[in-house]
């Protein structure tokens, strides 16, 4: 009888632009480590961009579900890291794989025991500090240089190229109608509109951004750009 297992991947990073395939190679090398140690996986979950800090992350969550409702007496993960970087998660979860005896297998070393569990807990929460710092050392610094630290600006969001077009239409629609003998406003506008249709990474507000838009441009300056839109 082939005993059941169920897997559990992670990966902290998740930017759309730049996705990784992290998740799907950890389901795909627990797949292969379980067909070769005679295991089958009834389930893959998987979390995308959450940190190992926290268990509160839906992936994790279903699978110590599963476990303790005995669906399955095996859990594979790539390694320790991928199941939390938090050495007090990491033994409460122990106890509970040992309450419900489930045995841990790890892509990397095979079935490991409680001290090799408990080890490599500790030695993750310390990556996991140290990572930390120096990501802050480096905004730090890029801050005190003028440089851009990244990440999203409150209220804003990322905007879809449809929704920049119909935006940008709504900009010089509402120009002509405002100031219709203003060559040079309209120019600017004009540019301003083209510019905010072609960028890709343009932030708009979350709030019914054509409706602030279009108050934004009946009070628009004669001349310049119109300040009713931001481009990066």
């Amino acid at each position: 009888m082939i005993d059941a297992a169920v897997a559990c991947g992670r990966k902290s990073f998740d930017n759309p632009d730049e996705r990784t395939s992290s998740v799907d190679d950890q389901q795909l090398f627990a797949q292969k480590y379980a067909e070769r140690c005679g295991l089958e996986v009834i389930a893959f979950h998987g979390d995308d961009g959450i940190t190992g800090a926290t268990m509160e992350r839906p992936g994790l969550q279903q699978v110590l579900k599963l476990i303790t409702g005995g669906k399955a007496r095996n859990l594979i993960i790539e390694d320790v890291d991928r199941l939390s970087r938090d050495a007090e998660h990491l033994h409460y979860m122990f106890k509970l794989f040992r309450l419900h005896q489930v045995a841990v297998h790890t892509v990397v070393t095979g079935k490991v025991d409680d001290l090799v569990l408990a080890f490599k807990g500790i030695i993750g929460e310390q990556q996991r500090m140290r990572i930390t710092y120096t990501t802050r050392r480096g905004l730090r610094d890029k801050a005190t240089r003028g440089g851009a630290t990244g990440g999203r600006v409150l209220g804003y969001r990322r905007a879809t190229p449809a929704r920049m077009r119909r935006d940008a239409s709504l900009i010089s629609s509402r120009f002509t109608t405002s100031r219709p003998n203003s060559s040079a406003g309209s120019s600017a506008c004009t540019r301003t509109a083209r510019a905010y249709s072609g960028s890709a990474t343009l932030l708009t507000r979350t709030a019914s951004p054509p409706r602030a838009l279009a108050n934004a441009a009946s009070t628009m300056p004669a001349y310049g750009t119109p300040r009713c839109c931001r481009v990066t």
